[in-house]
């Protein structure tokens, strides 16, 4: 008798829990539906500069209150914001993409990454997830130049030439109709149209250095029938070789109570190729009068400047001029004045 009640305890508790197991819900399939792909604003094209946007459809589809909540991007370039971080059963939201084309020449792509969360009316956690989403565009521009930077090494009033590609991405015929320097010591030499590639062209530049520092600008390049928008850019750095070294860098003259006059003693030291007999040291033509520094130096191996100020003589602000050392007819060290007044 006591077995027949064990197993028909046994087959009840049995029937309950299949019973029970087959109430309890199923959560098969993702928490929400959002689009996983790139699509951006204006077919995915878009002006260097401009805030590209995308807004993604977020739907729940579970039965439980949803959270939402991002936690990262790609690039810190790209901002993603959710407008209701809580969805209810078969509620929506939109997840708010956005960041800005960058001066590049090929399509750039970002994700951003949403934590899914599905919790019931006990606020405990069902199943959770993570959604990745994109925003992308193509540059719009009508000008690849390669290289993007060049740097470029010379000495002091020498020039060098190098070449640059053009290329149109259309594949449409070149025609380059302007070319923008940024100065005069980088200048346009010649251009030629590749005969089996009308869509391609070569330019040589011509970079001087005239002057004895780093010099730095961006050439523009714009094609015929192309929007100033659409026009390709190209970064020069031009590292001019210092045949002589200044320490320290510039003459810093500070006033002081009671002091009529400020001197500052720089060295001067000739690289080991270049020994010149003298050069003549030049001021910028508005620089006071009550600076003063020798009109030239001997140059054996090193050699010293002295640069003084009488505070009488001088303006009542203080302020800043640049002073030129000069061999040859060529500028081959820069170094600034500056004048700092009433220094308690």
């Amino acid at each position: 008798m006591r077995r027949c009640v064990v197993a028909g305890v046994t087959v009840l508790v049995l029937v309950l829990g299949s019973s029970l197991v087959a109430q309890l819900p199923t959560h098969d399939g993702p928490i929400v539906k959002l689009d996983e792909g790139y699509e951006a604003v204006d077919r995915g094209r878009a002006s260097v500069g401009t805030l590209v946007r995308r807004r993604v459809p977020i739907t729940s589809l579970a039965s439980g209150r949803v959270e939402l909540r991002v936690v990262g991007t790609s690039c810190p370039c790209t901002q993603a914001q959710v407008e209701s971080a809580t969805l209810g059963a078969g509620e929506s939201t939109v997840l708010e993409l956005a960041t800005t084309a960058a001066d590049v020449p090929n399509p750039q792509y970002y994700t951003a990454t949403l934590e899914v969360i599905e919790r019931d009316d006990a606020n405990r956690v069902l199943r959770t997830e993570r959604r990745t989403t994109g925003i992308g565009y193509a540059p719009d521009t009508g000008l690849i130049v390669g290289p993007r930077t060049a740097v470029i090494s010379l000495a002091a009033g020498e020039t060098r030439e190098f070449d640059v590609v053009l290329r149109r991405p259309d594949r449409l015929n070149l025609q380059v109709d302007a070319v923008e320097c940024p100065g005069p010591w980088i200048r346009l030499k010649s251009t030629n149209t590749e005969p089996n590639q009308p869509w391609q062209a070569t330019l040589r530049l011509e970079v001087s250095g005239e002057r004895a520092d780093h010099l730095v600008g961006e050439v523009r390049f714009l094609a015929a029938g192309a929007a100033p928008s659409a026009g390709g850019r190209l970064k020069v750095i031009a590292r001019v070789q210092t045949p002589i070294s200044v320490s320290p860098a510039g003459a810093v003259l500070v006033e002081r109570p009671g002091d009529a006059e400020h001197r500052v003693v720089l060295a001067l030291k000739p690289g080991r190729e270049w020994q010149p007999e003298f050069m003549k040291v030049e001021l910028d033509d508005g620089a006071p009068v009550a600076i003063s520094l020798p009109k030239s130096v001997q140059l054996a191996s090193d050699a010293q400047i002295t640069v003084s100020a009488r505070w009488s003589d001088m303006p009542k602000d203080s302020g800043s001029c640049e002073a030129r050392c000069v061999a040859g007819g060529k500028v081959v060290a820069t170094f600034p004045v500056v004048w700092i007044r009433h220094v308690p």
